[in-house]
């Protein structure tokens, strides 16, 4: 029950968007003098990896995510010594968004026997596992929506951030750190965000001693000045926003009519490029929690940025890109000492022995595959997220670790 409840909290949240990564800056300045670091090249044999993305299709285009991996795997087999010690290549396989698509995506991973499947964000994600898994295929996620990953064995599914730390048992951590008792969280008035958050907020916001106050929106409501006027009548010391930029612009218009001046607080979807010029700076002060440093300031955003211009000019390093790049520098990180040939055997001993270790781009936030970080849901890897504060351009800065690990328990 734990686990579905959970994994229904997460979709209400991040059905939103395609992806779990934050809305930041797109460019940073120039770092040190090669950023890139001391070149180390991967000289054992090549091991072919799987990647599967939605890719393009009428609705979307992910192809960024793509570029993303293939520029980490080129710099990994240039500056990282590759997959301990090995070369580096891509199976890659789009689905373009259908099920039939992922379910071919998943037969082809099975046929050519690559070792683990890279899967970074997909709205096919529970098809592509259901298809690779009973071959004996490891699944590796950025992050995941999907209730059958989420619920998967922690010995063969990784998912490396912590969707419900940002869109839930966050917020509830920053309001009682913040000394706030009741919380308005807005959300659409749609059965699959409203109803699953209407059921699970209680259960961490209680591990908060918060209070939550669910306030259903309208889909395509231009005006939430009435439900963000009866939350601050309600004793709302704080507001919570579960939606897209569409929806939390207006969100934020009206927490600024009504001249609300506690805590808000954001998932990162709820941002895009227009967002700050839309509300005239409204975003001043709106906290986010997130998985990605993208401060212009930050070494680690910069080599990114420096990766992606070497490897992969031209393409859009905002969005979808961070996460393909994320999972594979990832999956290099926690496997240093895996000895011998690269197997489905040895990537699973290899996740299952790693200790805790930096995030790439996470900005200190770690992640340990070994099943311990959250007990409801043992394929996610962190109990930590990013805390940042927007500036009146929505650009994300004062970066901290926020461990979740205490609101994360049903029970």
């Amino acid at each position: 029950m734990g686990r579905r409840m959970l994994t229904a909290v997460v979709c209400s949240a991040l059905l939103v968007s395609a992806a779990l990564v934050s809305a930041g800056a797109a460019n940073a300045g120039t770092a040190a003098k090669d950023p890139l670091g001391t070149k180390k090249k991967a000289t054992g044999s090549v091991v072919t990896l799987g990647l599967v993305s939605d890719g393009k299709s009428d609705a979307i285009d992910n192809t960024p995510e793509i570029k993303g991996a293939q520029a980490a795997v080129k710099y990994a087999n240039d500056y990282l010594g590759g997959l301990a010690g090995h070369k580096i290549a891509l199976n890659v396989c789009e689905t373009k968004q259908t099920p039939a698509g992922a379910t071919d995506c998943a037969t082809n991973m099975v046929q050519a026997k690559v070792p683990i499947v890279i899967t970074p964000v997909s709205g096919q994600s529970g098809t592509i596992y259901t298809g690779v898994k009973a071959a004996g295929i490891p699944f590796l996620q950025y992050g995941s929506i999907d209730q059958t990953v989420l619920a998967g064995p922690a010995e063969s599914v990784y998912v490396l951030t912590n969707g419900i730390g940002s869109a839930l048992a966050g917020p509830a951590g920053v309001a009682r750190d913040a000394g706030v008792k009741k919380v308005g969280i807005l959300v659409t008035d749609v059965p699959a965000a409203s109803g699953p958050v209407k059921a699970a907020a209680p259960l961490f916001y209680k591990n908060a001693n918060v209070t939550p106050d669910v306030i259903v929106v309208p889909p395509g409501e231009a005006d939430m000045t009435p439900q963000v006027q009866a939350g601050v009548s309600n004793g709302d010391g704080a507001f919570a926003m579960v939606g897209n930029a569409a929806f939390c612009t207006s969100a934020v218009k009206a927490i600024r009519t009504v001249g609300f001046k506690g805590p808000v607080i954001a998932i990162p979807q709820c941002v895009d490029s227009s967002s700050a010029s839309a509300t005239n700076g409204g975003y001043k002060g709106v906290k986010v929690l997130t998985a990605t440093n993208t401060d212009p300031k930050n070494k680690e955003y910069q080599q990114y940025l420096a990766v992606m211009k070497k490897y992969a000019k031209g393409v859009e390093t905002g969005g979808v890109a961070q996460g393909g790049f994320i999972s594979i520098i990832a999956l290099v990180k926690a496997l240093p000492n895996l000895t011998g040939d690269v197997t489905a055997q040895t990537i699973e001993q290899g996740m299952a022995s790693m200790p805790a270790t930096p995030l790439p781009l996470g900005g200190g936030v770690t992640f340990q595959c070994n099943g311990q970080q959250v007990s409801i849901a043992k394929s996610i890897c962190s109990t930590e997220v990013l805390e940042a504060t927007y500036d009146a351009k929505a650009i994300p800065g004062k970066f901290k670790v926020f461990d979740t690990a205490d609101l994360l328990k049903i029970g």
